[in-house]
């Protein structure tokens, strides 16, 4: 086997979903995952027929826990929304979760090294942060 292939099969390219060593498994019921897909196609049918960005510039927002952007646990602050999302396509072969996102949203985070940094979101995938503020 070449290396690349070696690495592949590491990463689970060619695994089926449901095999428990697969990178993109979810451990959980079906039911329990069923009712998440089925709340998270709520969530997003109330969006797209708001028809635009819930959130105002300086408002402070954070990922939602089953967004894209998830890994990003830190407040973001809004700093521009558009009225009417403009569809992001990648166009590679279709499958990337960014493939379709309708972007209506920037935002600005802090980075580890202390810089700051501002990209264009969905807003469907961030809620009010709450807090802490200390």
């Amino acid at each position: 086997m070449s290396e690349l292939t070696d690495m592949l099969e590491e990463l689970g390219a060619g695994r089926d979903e449901f095999d428990p060593e697969y990178v993109g498994f979810d451990p959980r019921p079906v039911a329990v995952i069923i009712m998440e897909l089925e709340d998270h196609q709520k969530r997003y049918a109330a969006w797209l027929n708001r028809g635009e960005c819930e959130f105002l510039p300086g408002e402070l927002v954070i990922p939602a826990s089953n967004s894209n952007y998830r890994k990003s646990k830190r407040p973001h602050i809004v700093v521009e929304s558009r009225s009417v999302p403009e569809p992001y396509f990648t166009g590679g072969n279709g499958v990337e979760p960014a493939n379709g996102h309708r972007l209506d949203m920037r935002v600005a985070k802090t980075m580890r090294d202390n810089s700051i940094v501002l990209y264009w979101v969905q807003s469907f995938d961030f809620e009010i942060y709450a807090g802490p503020f200390e």
